[in-house]
């Protein structure tokens, strides 16, 4: 309920400020499908993107159904199973809350599911021209061993752009990595200064910051001035697509939205 409220608290505050400006009905929404520029507005396909109106499923048929739509930013949702395989999956909750072992999940369900080693030969062969954007529910390192080992080299800088979930790690990944684009998340802090947001500047790997909905308008402005980075935007499905909502993010100057 806090977070709902949060949610229309952020919304309230957006069409305020933004009739005040006068900006929201005239930002032009052109959704483009690469990072290159600064316009508006990069469309990032959530979770694999709706599939026949139905979100989060990270499926085949969902990122075959957008693909053939003529999308081309994918993020994904990764999971840990209970026998440590990495697959495309948002949450546990149709199990229980209690994540089932990899046999189990590959063959849930009515679509087709994937773990990340299929998922990476979809991307050779069907998506060779898509950027790749990776939601990672478990330990980020862990992940990052599994991601050197299982994706070509000449993938992980030309199609992956890795999320990090905290200013220690962007800094470590770029340390490591200078060349692998990543994109810093903000969800899961709880506090964020503008002296995180100033040491982001020398990052030249990071593309964007990307934040909830509801902090946009607390947190955009900052990320954009100091940190000199593109700012995105992420939020329930329903608030994604309403166009309405997208320009009223507009007007705190963000570029990019993770749509569905």
């Amino acid at each position: 309920m806090k977070t709902i409220l949060r949610v229309f608290g952020a919304i309230v505050l957006l069409c305020l400020v933004a009739l005040a400006a006068l900006k929201w009905g005239t930002a032009p929404l052109d959704w483009r499908q690469s990072f290159a520029g600064e316009a508006c507005c990069v469309d990032i396909t959530h979770a694999g993107g709706l599939l026949d109106g139905a979100a989060y499923t990270n499926s085949l048929e969902a990122l075959d159904q957008n693909y053939r739509s003529g999308r081309r930013i994918f993020e994904v949702d990764l999971a840990l199973t209970a026998d440590g395989a990495i697959v495309l999956a948002h949450d546990w909750e149709a199990y229980g809350g209690a994540a089932p072992d990899r046999t189990a999940f590959l063959a849930g369900g009515d679509l087709t599911r994937l773990d990340f080693k299929a998922f990476v030969a979809w991307i050779a062969g069907t998506c060779a021209d898509c950027r790749i954007v990776t939601d990672v529910k478990f330990d980020f390192w862990r992940f990052w061993d599994a991601y050197r080992a299982t994706v070509p080299a000449a993938m992980q800088e030309a199609q992956f752009v890795l999320q990090t979930y905290d200013f220690a790690t962007a800094h470590a990944m770029a340390a490591r990595a200078p060349r692998q684009p990543q994109i810093l998340t903000l969800y899961l802090l709880e506090s964020v200064t503008t002296e995180d947001f100033t040491a982001l500047a020398p990052l030249n790997s990071l593309l964007a910051v990307t934040m909830p909905l509801d902090r946009v308008p607390f947190l955009a402005g900052a990320a954009r001035a100091t940190a000199g980075k593109p700012v995105f935007a992420h939020g329930y499905p329903w608030t994604m697509r309403s166009d309405l909502i997208l320009r009223l993010a507009r007007a705190f100057g963000v570029t990019g939205f993770y749509k569905d």
